[in-house]
């Protein structure tokens, strides 16, 4: 189930030529497939610090029945993408976490993958 144009994009060029049926919703609620998520590293990160500075102590990150297109990517460059594909992209709304995350990021560039590895380790161990 595609949640976004840009998605449909991506995941059409990704599967051109296989016999895959893409939806747009699930109106008949049997929702049977993935659902592709517009999911940035940000939001990942994001996600992770928020659930886990409101006191969850392993916030659950897992991937389920959701493709997390843009797991691997900065929302600016994901910005920049969609941009070069003819996409309009609006940034989700900033808070204090992400204002942190940036300043961290602009002194320190590798800040947001460094996170991002270690929300995934911290993943792997609890789901075992």
């Amino acid at each position: 189930i595609i949640t976004n144009p840009l998605c449909e994009v991506v995941i059409k060029g990704i599967i051109h030529g296989l016999p895959v049926t893409i939806t747009h919703d699930d109106r008949n609620g049997e929702n049977t497939g993935k659902r592709v998520l517009l999911w940035t590293l940000d939001d990942e990160i994001h996600y992770f610090l928020s659930r886990f500075l409101a006191g969850d102590a392993f916030p659950d990150l897992g991937h389920g029945k959701d493709i997390k297109l843009f797991l691997t990517t900065r929302e600016k460059e994901l910005e920049a993408f969609a941009k070069v594909k003819g996409f309009s992209y609006t940034p989700k709304p900033r808070d204090k976490i992400h204002e942190l995350l940036d300043t961290l990021e602009a002194k320190h560039p590798e800040t947001k993958f460094s996170l991002a590895k270690s929300v995934e380790e911290i993943r792997k161990i609890t789901a075992r």
